[in-house]
């Protein structure tokens, strides 16, 4: 049965933007002769709203449904108690053999829904097709009239029992199993998959199976092409507006307070859908971290606060912290709040409510230059050798320019110092250009830091001896030794895991990853390079282009 408009457009709102999937599957299940005998819904993003929608689509229908879960049935006797006893609501006692074997469980298929043998109830064009074509002897003469009359009558008691609810007289949809988490059927009841997408054919009733997976059909199917092709629907991930759509359903705190939450969710959604496409996961962070903002808020203006940019753009280091902490479930959130978000809610000033002050306990607070060289060069210390070079040729690389990398790759000191009086000659200029160390640090290519890299290693990693018969060997030696560290896998996911420690930083978004090599962006500051340097025994100043 087609939903009235009212409850389609309430299904519409519930799920923001899956409305073009909540009219496909309206429409499939909609009329129980159409209904496609199996169905597969592959969501890879989130399968969870995904069921959910599902679930909303089978009530607004008004089908006779049962959904089950594949990770809590562990044998087959558990699943088809499972799925029958749903479809009894528990009225009906369970036959013991019902639940031994696959035709013991469409035995009690056919008998919960009111057919005693599959001679009475058999899919429907096969029930025309035989009435039509049956003439089978009868000791009393019947006319063709009194034939066609009792094959009506006997059709219509069956499709009354399947097809009428007997508490509301209203017709019923299409009987449907369900079945969430489908991937894990292979895992422990692999014998159920063919029978489950052969159930039409096997119980001979009019019957939906619809798998709900995370995986591709392709995945899950039986081998030797023993299961039929399914109806495929795809459920992409959801686009910005949706995301921030679904994240807003939930809001119950004061009206004064929405324009505020909505820009704290857009907020969210900027800073972690680069890393999290469920949106589950970012409404446990929202969940998190809103109530004691929103708290802290009203205590100022009694829930009348307007919204405040700048009060949200100061919790963004909360959300990139959320990321390490609450998605990776590192952190409970009572620690999380007390260790993020606590010290920036009390530096909110009393006489601007909505916006952090200046000394504010969340950003780093100023350090004197002896305790900062002492942090500095213990995070020098505690990083693998390899790791120093790639952040000190990370320092070099965003701090000078690319045309300034030919001098690294001079053959002596005495050549640099050459290459580096002509550039300066040259470059002498009226007006005086910024220091790179004073305009922050640039973004530069991955190949670049590997070039870079692979150069410092070649000049202060090589081995040293003392005769100058091996000096040449020795260089070839270190140069080889340096191009292999720079290629292997090792040194490229060493680069990955200093960008996961923020102590490098990743440069544009996840989505353009195809579109061009990788970017990067130092995270350290000068005395930590300076720290690595010292220990890798590499003159950081030397290195450093100097605008005048």
């Amino acid at each position: 049965m087609w939903p009235p408009n009212a409850a389609l457009e309430a299904l519409e709102l519930a799920h923001p933007g899956r409305s073009s999937i909540v009219r496909a599957l309206c429409a499939l299940l909609a009329d129980r002769d159409a209904a496609p005998p199996f169905l597969y819904l592959h969501d890879a993003f989130c399968p969870r709203r995904t069921h959910v929608m599902l679930t909303d689509v089978l009530r607004s229908v008004n089908a006779r449904a049962s959904v089950v879960d594949a990770r809590s049935c562990i044998s087959q006797r558990a699943f088809f108690s499972a799925v029958l006893r749903q479809l009894t609501s528990g009225d009906l006692e369970l036959e013991k053999s019902w639940t031994d074997s696959v035709d013991g469980f469409c035995a009690g298929l056919r008998e919960i829904l009111g057919i005693s043998s599959p001679s009475e109830r058999v899919p429907r064009s096969l029930t025309k097709r035989k009435t039509r074509k049956s003439k089978s002897r009868s000791p009393t003469k019947k006319t063709p009239t009194r034939r066609r009359r009792q094959a009506v009558e006997s059709d219509s008691d069956s499709d009354n029992a399947m097809n009428v609810d007997s508490d509301n007289a209203m017709p019923l949809g299409p009987v449907v199993l369900a079945i969430d988490s489908a991937e894990h059927l292979r895992d422990h009841l692999a014998d159920l998959l063919v029978p489950l997408t052969r159930l039409h054919e096997l119980a001979r009733i009019d019957i939906t199976v619809v798998f709900v997976s995370s995986n591709s059909w392709i995945d899950v199917q039986p081998p030797f092409a023993a299961a039929p092709d399914p109806y495929m629907i795809h459920v992409p991930p959801l686009d910005k507006e949706s995301m921030i759509a679904t994240l807003s359903l939930p809001y119950a705190g004061p009206p004064a307070l929405l324009s505020l939450f909505r820009q704290f969710i857009a907020s969210l959604y900027a800073t972690c859908s680069a890393f999290i496409r469920d949106p589950d996961e970012l409404a446990y962070i929202a969940a998190v971290t809103w109530p004691p903002v929103a708290a802290r808020i009203q205590e100022f203006e009694d829930g009348n606060a307007p919204s405040d940019v700048r009060l949200v753009q100061g919790l963004v280091p909360a959300f990139h912290a959320a990321l390490d902490a609450l998605y990776t479930r590192a952190l409970a959130p009572e620690e999380f709040t007390a260790l993020h978000l606590a010290p920036f809610l009390s530096s909110i000033s009393a006489d601007r409510p909505f916006s952090p002050s200046k000394t504010a306990p969340s950003s780093p607070s100023k350090k004197g230059p002896v305790q900062e060289n002492l942090e500095a060069q213990a995070l020098a210390d505690d990083l693998p050798r390899v790791a120093q070079f790639a952040l000190v040729a990370a320092y070099l690389a965003s701090f000078n320019p690319p045309k300034s990398d030919i001098r690294l790759f001079a053959r002596s000191t005495e050549e640099r110092r050459r290459r580096q009086a002509k550039t300066t000659k040259g470059k002498r200029a009226a007006v005086a250009k910024i220091p790179p160390r004073l305009a922050g640090p640039a973004p530069f290519p991955l190949d670049r830091l590997l070039a870079l890299m692979g150069r410092l290693m070649e000049d202060f990693d090589a081995p040293v001896d003392d005769e100058e018969e091996g000096m040449v060997d020795l260089h070839d030696i270190a140069r080889e030794q340096a191009e292999m560290d720079g290629g292997r896998v090792q040194t490229l996911g060493l680069i990955s895991e200093l960008a996961t420690l923020r102590l490098l930083h990743r440069v544009g978004s996840a989505d353009k990853a195809l579109e061009g090599p990788p970017m990067f962006k130092c995270g350290v500051s000068y005395a930590v390079a300076l720290a690595l340097a010292r220990n890798l025994g590499i003159p950081l100043a030397d290195y450093l282009w100097e605008a005048n």
